[in-house]
């Protein structure tokens, strides 16, 4: 009976062929790997081809609520019926395989099925009495990066049986998947998850109120986060030393489901348009943590379901960094850590993105890089960024330096080390710019310290002021 049932289990995820899309993201040089060349019979509901693949968001497209992708209302009870055939048949829940690694051999046990193919086939054909059922075939699935991958009702059947056994509750599972499916508001709630090295925390943080910095194991299992953890030795995607923290918040994503038309409207696979949100601010409270000389690596990048019934095209790859250079793991001083968090996001972002975005990338990149030169040339556009936004040209190293004095410092004495520090800072920028070098002594490394030391704490001034700021008044005593 085990050998007959075998032959009804789908092939692993891992050890398919992988193809990438470059695409540069956050100064990080990262590919999107999608798998390709999938069996016969699609597992855990991923794609038989890939149908596009995109690298940045359309910045045109705005996010609309997706049509009705089916004619009509599912009929529960054929659904149901047809499950119960499929269990009295011999359907059982797909046994685990450890050499897959523990996250991909759990996610296999939850979404796939050991099953007679002439009981299969006689479920699929039950479910195919449901016209909108039937309508699965042709059907293509989101991807969180952009395009679409081709599902069929095969494959759809195939999740939805394994998660009524998996949760012994076939008609709470045929609701949940009715509720999803019905308007195609494919409300289904997902998880993106920024991996990153040089960092670590024992429990999760809250970053704001949308972001959490969690230990990655904390995670829900996944195929991604199994990669992630170095758990298998199948795939050549491993990262060369686990993961151990991810920065997380969760979203709608929708739709998951479109049928392909052409041409194919803009809000139907506009699934990638809340993914790429999610990222950005992701994205925010990883540079964000600069500001408490923590300076995170990127490692990999993904978008995991809630609910592995809606799994689709969700689970149909990732981004990844291969930055070999890692630092080491810094802790984080949990209530520092919140209340900049929570006096960040409160801020309009409207008013983060004009005046802290570039001054937290670029002070994110400078505590990470190895390079004199590249330090000072991203810790000046930082301190420009922040000091002279408003000005377009004149006497820049002059107005920085003295603004940067009124503002942070509290004293004549302090305003005056500060005036003479952004000064060094900014004359050591312009001779990197202009021959792309400078000498690597302890007057170089003590002005990019104390420099690093300056712009931390005038963003951290400015965060406080809400990014309300009237320069002719600071610069003439008062904030």
């Amino acid at each position: 009976m085990r050998a007959d049932l075998d032959q009804g289990l789908q092939s692993p995820l891992p050890g398919t062929p992988a193809i990438g899309c470059k695409v540069l993201q956050r100064g990080f040089r990262v590919g999107a790997q999608v798998r390709a060349g999938a069996p016969a019979r699609p597992f855990l509901g991923l794609p038989k081809r890939r149908a596009n693949c995109r690298s940045e968001v359309e910045s045109s497209i705005v996010a609309k609520t997706a049509k009705r992708m089916l004619s009509g209302g599912m009929d529960s009870d054929i659904l149901i019926r047809a499950i119960n055939k499929a269990i009295r048949g011999g359907a059982i829940a797909a046994p685990p395989e450890d050499a897959l690694g523990e996250d991909v051999s759990y996610v296999r046990t939850q979404t796939n099925v050991g099953i007679e193919p002439a009981v299969f086939d006689a479920y699929v054909a039950d479910l195919k009495a449901d016209a909108d059922m039937a309508a699965f075939d042709g059907t293509f699935a989101n991807v969180p990066h952009g395009g679409g991958v081709s599902v069929s009702l095969a494959s759809i059947a195939r999740v939805l049986l394994s998660r009524a056994i998996a949760t012994k509750d076939v008609a709470g599972t045929v609701d949940r998947f009715v509720s999803f499916v019905a308007n195609n508001e494919a409300t289904a709630m997902a998880t993106a998850v920024m991996a990153v090295s040089g960092v670590k925390v024992p429990a999760p943080i809250k970053l704001g109120p949308d972001v959490s910095l969690i230990p990655l194991s904390a995670l829900p299992p996944s195929p991604q986060r199994g990669t992630a953890l170095g758990q298998s030795r199948l795939t050549p995607f491993n990262p060369r030393f686990p993961i151990p923290s991810a920065l997380t918040t969760s979203f709608v994503y929708r739709p998951v489901f479109y049928r392909p038309k052409n041409p194919q409207p803009p809000e139907e696979m506009g699934a990638h348009i809340p993914t790429s949100s999610a990222q950005s601010l992701l994205g925010e409270a990883f540079d964000l943590l600069s500001v408490l000389s923590i300076y995170p690596s990127f490692r990999m990048f993904w978008v995991q379901p809630d609910d592995w019934l809606m799994s689709a095209g969700m689970n149909s790859g990732w981004q990844y960094s291969s930055e070999d250079q890692l630092g080491p793991e810094v802790g984080v001083q949990t209530k520092e850590a919140e209340a900049l968090a929570a006096a960040y996001f409160s801020l309009d972002p409207r008013k983060r993105s004009k005046m802290l975005r570039i001054p937290l990338d670029r002070l994110g990149r400078a505590g990470r890089e190895q390079d004199l030169a590249d330090r000072a040339i991203d810790l000046g556009i930082a301190l420009e960024s922040l000091l002279l936004h408003d000005i377009d040209h004149g006497e820049l190293s002059f107005r920085l330096s003295l603004r940067g004095a009124w503002l942070l410092g509290s004293d004549d004495t302090e305003r005056l080390k500060i005036q003479t520090s952004l000064k060094k800072l900014y004359d050591l920028r312009s001779r990197a710019v202009h021959s792309g070098f400078v000498e690597r002594n302890a007057n170089t490394q003590n002005t990019i310290s104390r420099a690093t030391e300056i712009c931390r704490g005038l963003i951290q001034k400015l965060i406080a002021l809400k990014c309300n700021i009237d320069w002719q008044r600071v610069v003439v005593g008062g904030c």
